[in-house]
């Protein structure tokens, strides 16, 4: 994260802020319908007729729990992703930057005007870990925003 991410993070919540969805809202992902749809399901979740009570009898009782509980995790599953992906783009901006500022030592001009492009040489580990941990959360943004979408994107 950059120094800017760090601190408007840092700063603390509102008072009689909700404690629900606030990280959400702190990353500017909040969904309350999903939070809201969660809470709906499992309401109707019935331990009488197992699962969501007003299938029953439909689509039989295994089948009911099973795609009850899938439906339930897939929901609930929205916001952690979200905030994840969140989490995963502020850091890979953050490398992508460092990564750029590596890459600003490139480029000179010779005596005549004309540019000289030489790229620098890596020769530290934390050279060559920059760029693979850009790498890292550029693939764990897109893991996470899958996630968000739901199973049939896995």
């Amino acid at each position: 994260m950059t120094r800017a991410d760090i601190e408007r993070l840092s700063r603390e919540y509102e008072a009689g802020e909700p404690r629900e969805g606030r990280l959400a809202r702190a990353f500017q992902v909040d969904i309350p319908v999903w939070r809201q749809l969660g809470d709906d399901i499992f309401v109707g979740l019935d331990d009488r007729v197992f699962g969501v009570g007003w299938w029953a009898p439909g689509p039989g009782t295994s089948r009911r729990i099973l795609i009850s509980d899938h439906l339930y995790s897939c929901v609930r599953s929205v916001e952690p992703n979200l905030i994840e992906a969140r989490l995963h783009l502020l850091d890979a901006m953050d490398f992508w930057e460092r990564e750029s500022d590596f890459h600003a030592r490139a480029v000179s001009v010779n005596q005549d005007g004309s540019l000289r492009v030489q790229m620098p040489e890596r020769r530290r580990p934390l050279d060559e870990i920059t760029p693979a941990t850009a790498m890292l959360h550029s693939v764990g943004f897109v893991r996470a925003i899958a996630g968000a979408l739901g199973p049939a994107t896995k």
